[in-house]
This record gives structure tokens, C-alpha cells and sequence, in this order.
């Protein structure tokens, strides 16, 4: 649906065929009643193309949107969260934005998640039919691999985006 959205149809079976998948369950403790600030995870954005989530019915995901507030986002029972990555983002030149999400503990139980992530092999090309006069190239070919191993090795620590520091067109 994404790709005909976008014209790019022609770009999705090629896609298909070189998207791996990773399969991770996630256990977050219990709150610790002495600490006051419980982060199950620090803020960031996946990597990957899209991670889907799954959660018990312990809440905890939160959102930032654009005007720098967190919501928690609220799962209802056997459904699941769909979230874009950095490889989204870069893919469509800009135009599918990789939320920035933490995990903040509350109450007294566990939080599990089973969480679905999807990555390319290869190298990754922004597809021509989004890029134009409104939308300049953002994004230079990259291998989504190559972007976790670049976000793993701490060189995005301080930058706004994981994609435009690895695979970012400078002006």
C-alpha cells in the first residue's frame, strides 16, 4: 500500500525479496519503587524499515510528537503497535517520519513485548518517483545494516537523526 501510495510500486517486489526479518522478545523489570524516573528504554528511533510490537496489557510506550511532548500510547488489548524506522524514512526521501519512542515503567508489573522488526540486505536506493522539485533528494543510497552498525557504534549520540547523519545529502 505504501509503495502504490507513493507511485513506487514498481519497487516492491525487489523490496520484498531482500527484507529479512528479526523476531525479539523484550522484558522490562518492575518499577523500582525507590527510583523516581523508571526509562525501560532510552529515547530513540528503531533502525530497521518498520517494527511492529505486541504488548501484555502493561503500558508504557510513549510517543514524542513534533512539538516535543510525550503521550503514551494507549494498546488495547490484542493489538499491535506498527511504528516506521530510520530505513523508512530515508527510503521515502523524508516523507514517512521514524517517530522518536521510549519505554517509561509505571505501576508494579513487568512489561513484555514481542517485537517484529524488518530490515533490508543490500543496498537500499531512494526511488526516483520521490524525489522532485518539492522534494529534493534527502538521502543517499545506503545498506540498512550498515545504518544499525553506524547508530550502534555511539557516532549518532548527538544528532537529530540517525538516517541524516549516516545517509544525509548535506546541501
Amino acid at each position: 500500500m505504501v509503495f502504490e501510495s507513493y507511485g513506487a510500486q514498481k519497487h516492491y517486489e525487489s523490496h520484498v525479496e531482500s527484507t529479512t526479518y528479526l523476531l525479539r522478545p523484550i522484558k522490562y523489570s518492575a518499577p523500582d519503587k525507590n527510583i523516581s524516573n523508571n526509562i525501560g528504554t532510552n529515547i530513540h528511533t528503531d533502525k530497521s524499515f518498520l517494527s511492529i510490537l505486541h504488548q501484555n496489557e502493561v503500558d508504557g510506550l510513549e510517543v514524542q510528537l513534533k512539538n516535543g511532548d510525550w503521550i503514551t500510547v494507549d494498546v488495547p488489548p490484542a493489538s499491535f503497535v506498527v511504528m516506521s524506522g530510520d530505513a523508512y524514512q530515508a527510503w521515502s526521501n523524508g516523507r514517512i517520519h521514524a517517530a522518536k519512542h521510549r519505554v517509561v515503567m509505571k505501576g508494579d508489573r513487568e512489561r513484555y513485548c514481542l517485537a517484529l522488526f524488518s530490515f533490508n540486505h543490500g543496498t537500499t536506493n531512494i526511488p526516483e518517483e520521490l524525489v522532485d522539485s518539492d522534494h529534493p533528494l534527502q538521502f543517499s543510497p545506503f545498506d540498512n545494516f550498515g545504518l544499525a552498525r553506524f547508530y550502534l557504534s555511539g557516532a549518532t549520540q548527538m544528532t537529530e537523526s540517525s538516517a541524516k547523519a549516516y545517509c544525509g545529502v548535506t546541501s
